[in-house]
C-alpha cells in the first residue's frame, strides 16, 4: 500500500483522535476535514448524513486529490460508508466500526459487549449486527449518548455536566455486566480519561484510533515513531473557533510528534 496524502473526515474535532495515531505511518501529507457546519451528526436523518459525507468525500478526492480517506466518524462509517465507496469507486474509503468490531468481539472474556454511540450510530444497529455476525453467542448492549459530543465541542470535558452525563450512559452498561466497551464516537476518545475513571480500570475499552493504525499496519504500512508529515485542516464553519479547539487538543495529542497547527479553512 503507498499513500502520498489520506484524507481524514469527522463531523468535528473527535476524529482528531484518529490522525494523531495515523501520523505515526509512514505517509507525507495528511489533510483533515471537520463539517462544523452540519455537527452533530449524530441527530441528523441518514439521507441528510449521506449528503453531508459524500460532500466531504468529493471535496477530499477532488479538490484535495487524496489517494485514499478514513471515515473517522462512527456515525458516517454505519450510515453512508457504503453508499460513498459506491459513489467514488476508485477511491478507497475506510470506515471505522469493523476493525473496533473485530477487536471487541476478540477481546471479550464473559461475551457481554457494551456499545456507546451517537443516536444515529446506535439506531442503525450496525456494531451489534457485525458483532452478532462474527459470534452469535455475544450479548451487546448498546446505549445512545446524545449529550456528550455537544459537551465535548463546547469544551466542557472536565465538568460536572459531563460527569453526570457519563454517569447515566455508562450505569446500565455496568449494571448489565459488560466487560467489553466499544467507544463508537471518535469524540469520546476526547474524554476516555474521563470514563476510564468511572467505569473501572478492568473494563476493555475498544477504540477506533489504535484499531485503525492497526488495519494500516496489517496492509504493510508499520508505524514510525517521529515520522512528521504536513498536515491541512478544513473546516466547513467558524474555522477560527475550529482551530482554537483544536489547537487545544493538539497540544496535547501532538506533543511527541511536534506537529504544528496550521490555521484551519473555510470552505
Amino acid at each position: 500500500m503507498k499513500i502520498k496524502k489520506l484524507g481524514v473526515f469527522d463531523s468535528g474535532i473527535g476524529g482528531l483522535s484518529v490522525l494523531n495515531e495515523l501520523i505515526t505511518l509512514p505517509i507525507p501529507n495528511f489533510v483533515y476535514f471537520a463539517d462544523t457546519k452540519n455537527l452533530p451528526y449524530g441527530e441528523k436523518t441518514p439521507e441528510q448524513i449521506k449528503a453531508f459525507t459524500l460532500h466531504a468525500m468529493d471535496f477530499l478526492a477532488q479538490q484535495e486529490q487524496v489517494d485514499a480517506i478514513v471515515l473517522a466518524c462512527h456515525t458516517a462509517s454505519a450510515v453512508a460508508l457504503e453508499y460513498v465507496q459506491a459513489q467514488l469507486p476508485t477511491t478507497p474509503i475506510w470506515g471505522v466500526v469493523d476493525p473496533v468490531v473485530s477487536a471487541a468481539a476478540a477481546a471479550t472474556k464473559n461475551q457481554r459487549i457494551g456499545i456507546i454511540g451517537t443516536p444515529a450510530t446506535i439506531m442503525s444497529g450496525i456494531h451489534k449486527t457485525k458483532i452478532l455476525a462474527l459470534n452469535p453467542s455475544i450479548e451487546v448492549f448498546c446505549q445512545a449518548c446524545p449529550k456528550l459530543v455537544p459537551l465535548i465541542e463546547e469544551g466542557k470535558q472536565k465538568t460536572s455536566q459531563l460527569e453526570a452525563a457519563l454517569w447515566e450512559y455508562l450505569a446500565p452498561l455496568q449494571h448489565a455486566g459488560i466487560d467489553t466497551l466499544i467507544i463508537g464516537c471518535t469524540h469520546y476518545e476526547l474524554i476516555k480519561h474521563e470514563i476510564r475513571e468511572l467505569a473501572g480500570s478492568e473494563l476493555r475499552l475498544i477504540s477506533a484510533p489504535e484499531q485503525m493504525v492497526n488495519l494500516f499496519n496489517q496492509h504493510g504500512l508499520l508505524t514510525r515513531p517521529g515520522h512528521i508529515p504536513q498536515i491541512n485542516y478544513y473546516a466547513t464553519s467558524s474555522p477560527d473557533r475550529f482551530a482554537v479547539n483544536a489547537q487545544k487538543i493538539v497540544v496535547n495529542l501532538f506533543t511527541n510528534q511536534k506537529v504544528t497547527l496550521p490555521l484551519s479553512r473555510s470552505l
